[in-house]
């Protein structure tokens, strides 16, 4: 197997954590990211505290993270963005201008629809990851800092 097509180095992964409560969603992100030279999925939840914990736990390089999950997406954004280097993906079924508002303004660095395909779920975590700006039909965000969050706040 080759690098990514969005050239991903395999010898380098990029470090995933996922949280979705919709059984089904999470078994298809596994399985992807699993599957996906160049991406290491370090741990996968069914709600906020546990996506919280993931993170907090594996410090990985991006979380794709279900808005509407039990303990809230939102709330888990705001915390993962604070406390860590982590960029935050949002990924929901509900695109309403309200719920993409929130997520960027709670971290996360992008806001991916549900029923996009999975190249740009993929396309979106590398982009996360290499701090570029998430360029996919089905997403809506700005542009990762280049610096690191830690760095900003001190």
């Amino acid at each position: 197997m080759g690098p990514h097509p969005c050239g991903v180095d395999p010898q380098r992964p990029i470090r995933v954590v996922i949280a979705d409560d919709e059984p089904l969603m999470l078994k298809l992100l596994q399985h992807t990211i699993d599957g996906m030279p160049g991406l290491e999925l370090v741990g996968a939840a069914e709600d906020a505290e546990g996506a919280i914990r993931l993170v907090e736990l594996h410090q990985p390089d991006v979380a794709l993270i279900d808005v509407r999950m039990p303990g809230g997406g939102l709330r888990a954004a705001r915390v993962i963005a604070s406390r860590s280097d982590t960029r935050v993906v949002a990924l929901s079924a509900i695109s309403d201008q309200t719920s993409v508002t929130s997520m960027l303004h709670a971290g996360a660095v992008g806001y991916l629809v549900k029923g996009g395909s999975i190249d740009e779920i993929l396309d979106a975590i590398v982009s996360a990851a290499a701090g570029e700006p998430i360029r996919v039909p089905s997403a809506v965000g700005r542009p990762a800092a280049p610096t690191s969050r830690a760095a900003a706040s001190s």
